[in-house]
């Protein structure tokens, strides 16, 4: 239940974000410690105003927390290439520039390292 309304709530606010023009799809992933293990109090950060070959009104910063399996997924991403960051307290954070090509689904993976 818990996963399904932060799934909710990320495709609300990436609403908000996105032009309603073209097609869509999901990003999801994990973020992990080198062991990979969910790491508690992580979040993932998706920057609308990283993308590039779509126009969005306005940009900014899409930010939530995964599940406490480290899982988390964002909805109604139009084409362009985001930047992702993963964070947590006592990690080095991590940036990935994700290409995004609806409908195809996208998946990233972030190992973080103690600092």
């Amino acid at each position: 239940m818990r996963r399904a309304l932060a799934v909710l709530l990320a495709a609300i606010a990436m609403t908000a974000c996105q032009s309603a023009k073209g097609p869509t799809t999901i990003l999801e992933g994990r973020v992990t410690d080198a062991a990979y293990q969910a790491i508690s109090g992580a979040s993932v950060q998706v920057d609308t105003s990283a993308a590039f070959g779509l126009v969005r009104e306005p940009a900014g910063i899409v930010q939530f927390s995964p599940e406490n399996d480290g899982f988390f997924s964002v909805g109604r991403l139009g084409r362009a290439t985001y930047r992702v960051t993963a964070s947590a307290p006592g990690y080095v954070d991590q940036t990935k520039l994700v290409e995004v090509e609806p409908p195809l689904r996208q998946t990233v993976e972030f190992v973080l390292h103690r600092r």
